[in-house]
């Protein structure tokens, strides 16, 4: 049948295609060769396509390309020669908007007179959000079935009638040593002592629909007979269409004969505590006294009485205290351990005593129901500390003072070298005169930045030489940009034993570099760098690119002050002294120093 055929059936039929076109389902027909005849209105809908669009299309246009779509035409030959009866069709797709959508088609043979198939009459469905559902239901129960196989907890799953177990995970095999068919052959009761089953079949029984933790803890019994303690967690679920339920549990066998153990231990350690010189109490869960030693008695002067006739522990605690310790109860309560806490407390006659508390909570039958801690008298500990405190404070009251008096006579020093060099009229006594005042003033320098750092450690290298450098050139008017300065230092500690050595090592190189290096002018710069070396060695590293020292200078037996100090300070540190001074002079100190961090 051809296009004009189907415009003269549809004209016969207008009545009908008309409620067609009225209709919310999607509905379409084709030929054996997929060619769209027909659709209607909710058809273009779905599609996104006009009538005039979509007319003389093929079915497979409208598919997302792929194998499904390459396919289809042979399909539907097939279907017309075969005849098999019509299944639904589900595929992918393609809207006219670019959106691919899920759909599903339940279809019908459109046959002529004779009987023979001429195309196919067919309802479309989007399904795509059923299938959007059922791929989460899908991603659901796989993250439930990774949640139950992969749990380090035996978990079980149980009728609700019958109490017959359904299925277990590997952990419960593991640790009821049933294998998974035999689990499949017990019931719930199977894996208790005869005398809990009753209790158990109640607690089931009378057990809510949603999440439910046990109340305490249970016996459960392996295959081997052994009795073991658990925690149940379980809640009703749906498996395989019936009511079941859902159990989890945690052996906690550990754990309570761990606290019958303490039980036992408990009047070994009432008379322990009697024995003991601090104050050792217990309360109950309101905090009221419970048990105290002999010594509570003594040092804090309340009798026996007073705390047998009720005694809240809390009543001790000066009322400062009290909103922090009773934040650290609960604290305690909750299973944190906070260590050692300090309080003032107070004695029957009202005057306070400086205590140091530490508490942690009583545990009967899994649940706490008070608090056994020790109490510390410090007040002897409080008095050293004052007079600790006190002797610091004396300490370094005693330090400023020997730094004012040490800065002081440098200063002295300073203004005589300054005042006899004024006198002089031999240039070259004036200039060592004045040679030896910058060095004061050097040292009068490192000295303060030894004190005002505050580190015991050292100081910071890399600041301490920077400070330095900044120093000598405001004292010698040097020119930055004429003498350039570089340097590479880290900024890590150096030790006060090194310190001193380095910076007057640096005074005097960088000295001789500004006063002589550069004459006339002439342009530079000063490298300044120490590093410490893989072998532990640290390197202190002075050159200039000035005009260098003659080649018969010998630095060890130099006769210039300077270069004297250079090598008996290079000797004081212990370490070794290289001198280059090709294109300029470079003088290298390598060292080792007890403390460089």
């Amino acid at each position: 049948m051809d296009d004009t055929d189907y415009k003269i059936e549809r004209a016969s039929h207008e009545e009908v295609y008309s409620l067609l076109d009225a209709l919310p389902h999607a509905i379409y027909e084709c030929d054996t060769d997929g060619r769209m005849h027909y659709h209607n209105k909710a058809y273009s809908d779905i599609s996104g396509y006009s009538f005039e669009e979509i007319s003389g299309m093929r079915v497979w246009e409208f598919q997302v390309p792929g194998p499904a779509r390459e396919e289809l035409p042979g399909f539907l030959k097939k279907l017309a020669s075969e005849q098999p009866a019509p299944e639904p069709y589900c595929c992918k797709n393609l809207t006219k908007d670019g959106q691919i959508i899920d759909i599903q088609v339940d279809w019908q043979y459109k046959r002529n007179a004779s009987g023979n198939v001429t195309g196919f009459a067919c309802i479309l469905s989007d399904i795509t959000d059923r299938m959007s559902q059922e791929q989460s239901l899908k991603k659901s129960e796989g993250a439930y079935r990774l949640l139950f196989n992969s749990n380090p907890n035996p978990m079980l799953v149980f009728e609700v009638d019958s109490l017959r177990i359904l299925k277990v995970n590997d952990a419960a095999v593991a640790q009821y040593g049933y294998s998974h068919e035999e689990f499949l052959d017990l019931t719930a009761r199977d894996i208790r002592p005869e005398e809990d089953i009753p209790a158990a079949v109640k607690a089931i029984a009378n057990a809510p629909d949603g999440l439910m933790p046990s109340e305490g803890f249970w016996r459960h019994r392996k295959k081997d007979g052994t009795v073991i303690f658990v925690e149940i967690t379980s809640c009703a679920v749906e498996f395989e269409g019936q009511p079941a339920r859902l159990a989890m549990a945690h052996d906690i066998t550990d754990r309570v004969r761990a606290e019958e153990a303490l039980r036992k231990s408990e009047h070994r350690f009432r008379n322990l505590a009697r024995l003991m010189p601090e104050i050792v109490f217990e309360t109950g869960p309101e905090g009221m006294i419970t048990f105290t030693n002999e010594n509570a008695y003594k040092v804090l002067g309340y009798s026996q009485k007073d705390i047998e006739a009720g005694f809240n522990a809390m009543e001790l605690i000066v009322p400062e205290h009290r909103d922090r310790a009773r934040s650290n109860i609960g604290r305690v309560f909750a299973g944190e351990d906070i260590g050692v806490s300090e309080y003032e407390v107070l004695k029957s006659d009202g005057s306070r005593i400086p205590v140091l508390i530490h508490t942690t909570r009583r545990i009967e039958k899994g649940e706490p129901v008070g608090l056994c801690g020790v109490m510390v008298v410090i007040s002897e500990r409080k008095r050293m500390e004052d007079d600790l405190r006190q002797a610091l404070t004396d300490k370094d009251l005693l330090i400023s003072e020997i730094h004012h008096r040490v800065k002081n006579h440098l200063l002295i020093v300073q203004s005589l070298l300054r005042l006899q060099s004024g006198g002089i009229e031999d240039e070259l006594s004036r200039e060592y005169l004045l040679a030896s005042e910058d060095r004061i003033r050097v040292i009068s320098m490192i000295h303060d930045r030894l004190y005002r750092s505050g580190d015991p450690r050292g100081l910071d290298a890399r600041d301490y030489i920077e400070a330095l450098a900044v120093q000598l050139y405001r004292i010698y008017k040097a020119d930055v940009d004429q003498i350039h300065l570089e340097i590479d230092v880290s900024s890590e500690k150096i030790d006060v034993e090194s310190a001193i050595p380095c910076g007057l090592i640096v005074s005097e190189l960088l000295t001789n570099s500004l006063k002589h290096a550069f004459p006339d002018g002439r342009e530079g710069t000063v490298y300044i760098a120490l590093k410490k070396q893989p072998d532990g060695d640290h390197l202190l590293s002075v050159r200039d690119t000035g005009v260098g020292l003659p080649d018969d200078v010998d630095i060890e037996h130099a006769d210039s002050l300077g270069m004297k100090i250079v090598s008996t300070l290079t000797r004081q540190l212990r370490g070794s002294l290289d001198v280059e001074h090709l294109g300029g002079v470079w003088v290298r100190v390598r060292f080792r120093e007890k403390r460089f961090s």
